[in-house]
């Protein structure tokens, strides 16, 4: 296939009307033409092209065409919000003739994959991917490859096996190179800078982040720029960047707000931009975001958006001081990931729990809580993450002396010794600005300090004689 979906359009056009009567071949056309129109996120293109590669194959008789024309859709009507068809989809399976020649993006088990990658059924989707290696492999197909190691590489890093993962990901784009096919290069690049950003590469995340986003908004590839835009926005959550993250993510929200569709391939970077829109303040759009997310969840019965909804719908709580609501949001979101396989999700949502337990007071709940997440991002290789959780175990404190700093206040004096306004280190520390504001008071009477200009030099003389 031609790279850059809008530029092969016409081609197909033009085949499509050169090819008199023969529903079989015309029904191939409509296919790729819907698969374009969807590479585009054109949903209302892609179902009536695909509608009538269905319909033509169905004259045809032709098991094949029929099976690539239905998977096709199947996956189509998945990712447009048309529900998750999975009877047909089997239908398709059971038609598939694996000795037919077509283009690897129009293979029934390749949609297969990616509709129970999509849908969180990550081991299914792994099996189907890892067939489609071995028989990729074995006809010496390398055109296929790259794709189908990218995709596994996804689910890989879904899974929360990041090492196996970014390894999966330089197979892809190993592959990519020597078949020069773009969108695989893009999609494995976005894989490995999300998982590298995860695991601490933040050089290794960036650049890949901006070579995938260079060629997706080169060749016109939307779901390519929202993944690389993800990656960017991931890595700057990872390091405490909240506006960094923000900035990433601003330019496809309103793309994903106007298509109104949040399964994963369109809206993956929706959680992580809530999360940073109540960071940065802009309560509006996180709110409005949240709401779509969890109204699709129920909708749809997405587990992934039920527990990220949920999760985003807490820290919108906590961020107006609602804490009791808070705390009922993230326990709901932890029963939607009982049927979530996203380890490094669960611990996030895990993490939260934790800060909101010690925020309500409740010191050993929290200690439990962040001890759990702390363990997962352990056991995934998620070091900055793990660093979060073992900072806010350490908030959680022991008694001190009357007029010795506690953990809190520590860190709020140093960071508002650094220059941060007290806005900025609520968001930094996850409390509200007044708890900012009753730490530094109480700093300043330790310290015996009536104003922020002091703050430096104490907060350095002080650090010197505790050996902190």
């Amino acid at each position: 296939m031609i790279e850059g979906p809008a530029a092969a359009v016409p081609l197909f056009e033009e085949a499509l009307g050169c090819i008199g009567d023969d529903p079989a071949l015309a029904a191939q056309l409509e296919t790729a033409l819907g698969l374009l129109a969807g590479a585009q996120m054109d949903a209302v293109g892609a179902l009536r092209h695909l509608d009538r590669a269905v319909e033509l194959a169905e004259q045809a008789g032709d098991r094949a065409v029929l099976a690539e024309a239905l998977s096709t859709r199947t996956l189509a009507r998945l990712v447009e919000g048309r529900g998750a068809d999975e009877a047909s989809l089997e239908r398709a399976l059971a038609l598939e003739d694996p000795e037919h020649e077509v283009a690897f993006q129009l293979s029934p088990s390749l949609h297969a994959a990616q509709f129970y990658e999509f849908t969180g059924r990550l081991d299914r989707a792994r099996e189907l991917l890892v067939g489609l290696r071995e028989q990729i492999l074995a006809r010496g197909e390398e055109g296929a490859l790259p794709y189908v190691l990218a995709h596994l590489a996804a689910t890989m890093w879904l899974s929360g096996e990041f090492e196996a993962g970014e390894r999966e990901a330089g197979d892809a784009l190993r592959a990519a190179a020597l078949t020069g096919h773009e969108i695989s290069c893009a999609l494995a690049l976005a894989a490995r800078a999300a998982t590298r950003a995860v695991r601490g590469n933040d050089g290794g995340s960036r650049a890949d982040a901006e070579e995938a986003l260079s060629i997706s908004e080169r060749i016109g590839w939307a779901p390519g720029i929202c993944q690389a835009r993800w990656a960017q926005a991931l890595l700057a959550l990872s390091q405490g960047d909240a506006q960094a993250a923000a900035t990433a993510v601003d330019p496809v929200v309103a793309s994903v707000e106007q298509l109104g569709v949040y399964e994963w391939p369109y809206a993956l970077f929706v959680p992580d931009a809530i999360e940073a829109f109540v960071a940065t303040g802009d309560m509006e759009r996180a709110t409005r975001l949240t709401d779509a997310l969890g109204d699709w969840g129920r909708a749809h019965d997405r587990p992934w958006a039920l527990a990220l909804s949920g999760r985003s719908r807490a820290l919108l709580e906590a961020a107006a001081g609602n804490l009791e609501c808070a705390h009922d949001h993230v326990e709901r979101a932890l029963v939607a990931h009982e049927r979530l396989p996203m380890p490094f999700e669960l611990a996030r949502t895990l993490l939260l729990q934790g800060q909101l337990q010690r925020r309500r007071g409740e010191r050993r709940a929290a200690r439990e809580s962040l001890e759990r997440a702390l363990a997962l991002f352990e056991q995934l290789g998620a070091p900055l993450w793990a660093e979060k959780a073992r900072a806010e175990t350490r908030r959680i404190g022991v008694r001190r002396a009357p007029m010795e700093l506690t953990e809190n206040e520590q860190l709020v004096a140093q960071l508002a010794a650094e220059g941060m306004t007290n806005r900025e280190i609520a968001t930094q520390m996850f409390i509200s600005r007044r708890t900012v504001e009753a730490n530094l008071a109480r700093a300043y009477r330790k310290l015996g300090i009536r104003s922020r200009a002091e703050l430096g030099a104490t907060m350095a003389a002080h650090a010197s004689t505790t050996g902190s």
